[in-house]
């Protein structure tokens, strides 16, 4: 009998546990939306349209943020090469966007050798 009674509690613990389960949670990240254009020499095209990265071409980014953006947003661009190797310190570039400057014009990146 005590082993019926352990089943049954086994089998009661084991199908409630969807019952108590959350739903996942959307995963969302709003934030400004960026224009990115690459320019291999003489060309430039959005980013949409450049199926690969080349070692030279160069990388324009632009949020585009309101006037009276009062949050300070800093802009990160990296690059990396394999699963395990961290990239060289000159492979990131970084922006303050809330400096006139930036927040007008951009920043530009080149994609390294590597």
């Amino acid at each position: 009998m005590w082993r019926l009674g352990t089943l049954t509690l086994l089998l009661v613990v084991l199908t409630s546990g969807n019952s108590v389960r959350a739903d996942t949670a959307a995963f969302d990240l709003s934030g400004p939306r960026i224009d990115v254009r690459v320019t291999r020499g003489d060309k430039t095209l959005p980013i949409s349209q450049v199926p690969n990265l080349q070692p030279g071409d160069r990388i324009w980014l632009h949020p585009d943020l309101p006037e009276d953006q009062s949050a300070h947003y800093l802009l990160v661009a990296v690059f990396f090469r394999g699963s395990t190797n961290p990239p060289p310190d000159n492979w990131f570039t970084k922006a303050e966007m809330w400096k006139k400057k930036a927040r007008e014009e951009g920043i530009v990146t080149t994609v390294p050798q590597g």
